[in-house]
């Protein structure tokens, strides 16, 4: 695992979840046999946001990519598939398949570059070298589109770290009970309009962030902690909450939440904002900050009838296995035929995503 995109602008942003880990920087470390690097430089480049000076931009980029570590070129070298995350990873789609012509070039679409910002030079090198790319794998269906055409786009959806869930007790006392998981785009407004409508329902937030400090002091606040301990109060809670903001939210999120995931596999109703309900029939919708909607969704959730999950979702080990050898699952669909146009070769990213 060769990590990237970290220098001391990633403490001045105070954002990026590697700071304070003590990871050992610029040497091979070993974690559970995997080999790791992580890559950290006097600056790195980043969105100047200024049409003005994408030269500049793009000197920096290059000159950053100029200084690639000798390590990502022997890993490339030993390596027979290379998984590209989406950022900035793409700048060194050329020179991975300089160093290894052989190897298949499989690209991860967590995100759509416009949507986390990324620099227009990154968009620009990922359509100009996406004849290097064997395949790309999108989390939604609505990811394909952001795929350059040349690349064949594969649908697999994330996972479920899967267990028995009957080994777990329920954490709660009695009556109500409310969860809310995670920090992304998270709204504690939500919960000051929530607590006094439902006084009746205890709040449970679990890894909020610093946004937690602003939550009322009757929500139940617990610091960020392992996936495993937090099954205990999805799966006994009564409903469910993905309080995302209405803000920089992405387009594909209500395929992509792991939260929202994650509360359907426990059959959990859920309440979230609209934008994030998607087709599911087990998830309520608000507008966020909107009294009246927020009421109507957290009692619209509480009695909806019992539900069984509406899809088994796969195991992580699954997800690999897809995302290695996508031709042995056509069930997946391959979602963009030859000749298909996507969104990187039309000429308005807004008017494409509405």
């Amino acid at each position: 695992m060769f990590s990237l995109g970290f220098s001391p602008l990633s403490d001045l942003r105070g954002r990026d979840p590697r700071i304070g880990q003590n990871i050992p920087v610029n040497e091979v470390g070993h974690h559970q046999d995997v080999d790791c690097f992580l890559w950290r430089t006097i600056a790195h480049p980043f969105n100047l946001r200024t049409p003005f000076l994408r030269g500049g931009e793009a000197l920096l980029f290059e000159t950053y990519r100029s200084h690639a570590p000798k390590v990502l070129q022997d890993w490339t070298r030993d390596a027979t598939v290379i998984l590209v995350e989406s950022g900035l990873p793409v700048l060194f789609l050329a020179d991975l398949k300089a160093w290894n012509p052989e190897a298949r070039i499989i690209y991860i679409a967590s995100d759509d570059l416009a949507t986390i910002k990324c620099a227009d030079y990154l968009s620009e090198t990922f359509r100009r070298n996406a004849r290097t790319v064997s395949g790309a794998r999108v989390p939604s269906p609505l990811l394909a589109t952001a795929i350059p055409s040349p690349i064949h786009v594969y649908h697999v959806p994330h996972g479920i770290d899967a267990f028995e869930p009957d080994e777990v007790e329920s954490p709660y006392q009695s009556g109500l009970n409310a969860v809310s998981v995670g920090s992304m785009l998270f709204d504690a407004d939500f919960f000051h309009r929530a607590v006094d409508a439902f006084p009746s329902i205890t709040f449970h937030v679990i890894g909020s962030g610093k946004p937690a400090s602003a939550l009322p002091s009757s929500v139940v606040h617990y610091p960020e902690m392992p996936h495993r301990k937090t099954i205990p109060y999805i799966k006994y809670a009564d409903l469910a909450i993905a309080p995302y903001r209405n803000a920089s939210t992405p387009y594909y999120l209500s395929d992509t939440s792991m939260k929202l995931i994650q509360y359907g596999y426990f059959s959990i109703p859920s309440v979230c904002p609209y934008f994030a309900v998607g087709h599911s029939l087990s998830r309520f919708g608000y507008k966020p900050g909107d009294n009246l909607s927020i009421q109507n969704a957290i009692r619209a959730a509480l009695s909806a009838p019992a539900r069984e999950p509406e899809m088994a979702p796969l195991s992580w080990a699954e997800v690999t296995e897809r995302i290695l050898h996508p031709e042995n699952y056509p069930e997946g669909a391959l979602l963009n035929p030859p000749g298909q146009p996507s969104r990187l070769d039309w000429p308005s990213v807004a008017s494409a995503a509405q």
